[in-house]
């Protein structure tokens, strides 16, 4: 199967990429930057906004303190003006709802575009670009680095879409260090410390040891761009590029083929579309697509057509 899908399919790996592809696989690599990209934006976002864009769990549980807070003041046992616990912030459980609202329906609106209009990541990307770069611009030059927190729920969707676009259309994970890579690390290095783990339990602590690598120095490198560079109101603008670059190469490597091709690959082939099929898949720019294309006309081409026995009623015993 390798050999006839190389022999097929033209190599789509950047020439200056080739040294590291073959140090870490595809998915490493796109799994560690998006990592970076994320604790980048997510540094900014607590800086400015004391929330989170491109996750959403923290924002839930940011919920707890924010209503207990309403319902105190409510209860006239403290005061309104006074918005900090414990010497910290208390968020608006309103803006807290609406972040979540807004970066749930960056994914609904992923789903809607791809679906229905058939949206990849080389019109969704430039979109996702542009809109971060103009609430950066907004927040620099309209408002005066004056940051207004509400700006987060319009940036939230960007970040839905690409969660949306990672799981679902992609390598298959949430495109940040999670909980569960920081438990993979921990419990596959006790593996590997009492000697016996696998090869599979090698890769997956080296895989999620390099996502919350690459996630904690994207926070440093944020955070540390805007401290010393006093430059907080461009931060989101200049890994804007970058991430939209990582959203166009994810759909590259990890896309899966839309529903459309989907159903004309459920079409049964005659021989002239046999032939139709095999010139495609030579000129397709996507592996993936050949290779599904190739897998469906092989199972196709097995199909063994069984004709109808009617039974013999004039049987003599």
């Amino acid at each position: 199967g390798g050999d006839l899908y190389h022999s097929l399919v033209p190599s789509t790996r950047p020439v200056f990429l080739t040294p590291l592809m073959q140090t870490w696989s595809h998915k490493t690599v796109i799994m560690a930057s998006f990592s970076f990209v994320n604790g980048w934006v997510d540094a900014i976002c607590i800086l400015r906004y004391h929330c989170f864009c491109t996750m959403m769990v923290g924002n839930m549980l940011s919920l707890g303190p924010s209503v207990s807070y309403q319902v105190i003041c409510s209860m006239g046992t403290q005061s309104q003006s006074d918005d900090f616990i414990c010497g910290k912030p208390i968020p608006n459980p309103v803006f807290i709802v609406l972040i979540l609202i807004s970066f749930s329906f960056g994914g609904f609106m992923y789903r809607i575009l791809q679906r229905g209009f058939g949206c990849s990541a080389k019109c969704l990307a430039p979109l996702c670009v542009l809109w971060i770069i103009g609430c950066d611009l907004h927040e620099h030059w309209v408002r005066g680095d004056v940051y207004d927190k509400w700006t987060a729920v319009w940036l939230a969707p960007v970040f839905g879409l690409q969660d949306a676009m990672t799981v679902r259309n992609g390598f298959g994970a949430l495109p940040w260090c999670t909980t569960n890579n920081v438990v993979t690390i921990a419990f596959g290095s006790a593996d590997i410390l009492l000697g016996g783990a696998p090869d599979d339990e090698k890769s997956k602590v080296r895989s999620s040891a390099i996502m919350f690598s690459s996630m904690v120095i994207g926070s440093i490198s944020g955070a540390a761009f805007c401290s010393y560079t006093h430059a907080v109101g461009i931060g989101l603008m200049v890994i804007a590029v970058p991430f939209g670059c990582l959203l166009w190469v994810n759909e590259i490597w990890f896309g899966n083929v839309s529903t459309t091709k989907q159903l004309e690959l459920a079409q049964p082939l005659t021989d002239t579309g046999h032939a139709e099929l095999h010139s495609k898949m030579r000129a397709s720019p996507t592996p993936r697509l050949s290779l599904r294309r190739l897998s469906t006309m092989s199972m196709q081409s097995m199909r063994i057509e069984t004709p109808a026995v009617e039974p013999d009623l004039h049987l003599s015993g």
